[in-house]
């Protein structure tokens, strides 16, 4: 792959879309050498809809571009039919944003599927006041975190929207707004792919979305010029890839890792590793 440029991006599921949110975007350009922190399009700080609208412009650009992005792409295997009845991971992402669309947060959207009859009151989000409850997943063959989490250091379940890092929240909106691309990519408005749910060529020169985790690299002792610490922690993923981009072994860190156990419903670890995705930089 030949990638002309990486952005990094610290997602926020907080809020509505409208609203200001602890989104931070940089990106390095190969043509100039040099790295930068995005500042939003207005205002003092990103919206996801700002970001979403941004995203769109540069997905229109030409030259190859890797989106790395702080969310999960994904939620434990058997989730797609037990938890929204569809069969598969783009179904799946699809249900999430018609759903989140109706509620209009993420909280309000996973505290509305908690309560839906099927689960008789112990639905697959986890709150504060159901730290401890694990019907569901024992209940379900639905496990608590995905492969990928099992093996990334501090990793938290995409089931989680308690205190601290609200993860859960991150990934409705981000699979929200990852639906609306797609939708838009089926339009013929853009081309992009989704690793590793979807094949890539190294051949093509198509844009690549990708999960990240700032927690996984290096940290930044030195940070100046950042006013928060998404930007830091979109700047650590960012000098991570932008090292193997320059050192030629970006395109080894799509490989995946030796992961340690499959479900016991799926025939393959890679059946699972294509619904379920994986963080880049585990290998």
């Amino acid at each position: 792959m030949n990638f002309e440029r990486i952005v990094s991006i610290d997602w926020s599921g907080a809020g509505t879309e409208k609203k200001g949110a602890r989104i931070a975007v940089c990106n390095y350009s190969k043509k100039t050498g040099k790295s930068r922190i995005v500042p939003p399009t207005k205002g003092t700080m990103w919206s996801r809809e700002t970001c979403r609208n941004w995203l769109c412009r540069q997905l229109k650009r030409s030259g190859q571009t890797l989106f790395l992005i702080d969310f999960g792409f994904s939620l434990p295997w058997g989730a797609q039919q037990s938890v929204f009845g569809v069969k598969s991971w783009r179904a799946m992402i699809d249900a999430i944003d018609k759903e989140y669309t109706a509620s209009g947060t993420a909280r309000a959207m996973a505290k509305k599927k908690n309560l839906e009859p099927q689960f008789n009151g112990h639905g697959p989000y986890r709150f504060n006041d159901s730290r401890s409850d694990y019907v569901f997943y024992r209940d379900n063959d639905i496990a608590y975190y995905r492969l990928t989490e099992l093996i990334a250091p501090q990793a938290l379940s995409q089931w989680y929207l308690g205190s601290g890092a609200t993860v859960g929240f991150h990934t409705i909106t981000g699979l929200s707004a990852l639906s609306d691309l797609l939708r838009q990519r089926d339009a013929n408005k853009f081309a992009f792919k989704v690793w590793p749910f979807e094949a890539l060529n190294k051949d093509e020169h198509q844009h690549i979305f990708a999960e990240s985790y700032p927690a996984l690299f290096d940290k930044i002792n030195k940070p100046g010029g950042f006013k928060n610490k998404d930007e830091v922690d979109a700047w650590r993923v960012l000098e991570w890839a932008k090292g193997h981009l320059m050192n030629g072994t970006l395109d080894q860190r799509f490989a995946f890792p030796n992961f340690p156990m499959k479900h016991k419903c799926v025939k393959t670890i890679q059946d699972q590793i294509d619904f379920e995705g994986c963080i880049l930089g585990l290998v």
